[in-house]
């Protein structure tokens, strides 16, 4: 398991710590791909920012009841963003998501940080291995607007 890299707290939030978010450092470019990166068009990419991706695949690691830990070593995992980068409502998904992977302890569940970004990388682990085959590399099924209508229960639409 990764060990949870704790820098400092965020100047003007609540008691959380900086933590790093980790993925698998060959998942890089599909997250490049998927999300806009290194001065892409957020309109030329499914989702705006990598964020939305980890989230999407956090989401979908969880509704498949799936989790990997990430690979271990210096070179294994990238850091891709810091938790800061979460907005408001994001940090509420991944929390009410952990809530119910405890079981609906909630103090447990809040009491935890580390545990639910640990577990949150996990998801995602396991959600991207599922859109990266499902969306990038199957042709067949390659809408993945109509994946996210399906896992959101929204229709989305591509505005030009």
């Amino acid at each position: 398991m990764i060990a949870t890299r704790t820098v400092h707290n965020l100047k003007g939030s609540s008691n959380m710590a900086r933590r790093l978010i980790h993925i698998n450092k060959k998942f890089l470019e599909t997250y490049d791909r998927l999300g806009a990166a290194h001065g892409d068009d957020p309109k030329d990419c499914p989702f705006p920012i990598r964020k939305d991706v980890f989230m999407m695949a956090v989401t979908w690691g969880f509704l498949k009841n799936q989790s990997e830990d990430l690979p271990t070593g210096k070179d294994a995992v990238h850091d891709l963003f810091g938790n800061e980068t979460f907005s408001t409502t994001d940090q509420a998904i991944l929390t009410a998501l952990y809530i119910i992977y405890k079981e609906n302890d909630i103090e447990a569940a809040l009491a935890d940080e580390i545990g639910l970004y640990n577990q949150a990388e996990r998801w995602a682990e396991a959600g991207l291995k599922w859109l990266e085959i499902n969306i990038i590399h199957d042709t067949d099924q390659a809408n993945l607007y109509s994946l996210c209508d399906w896992i959101m229960g929204n229709e989305f639409s591509i505005s030009e």
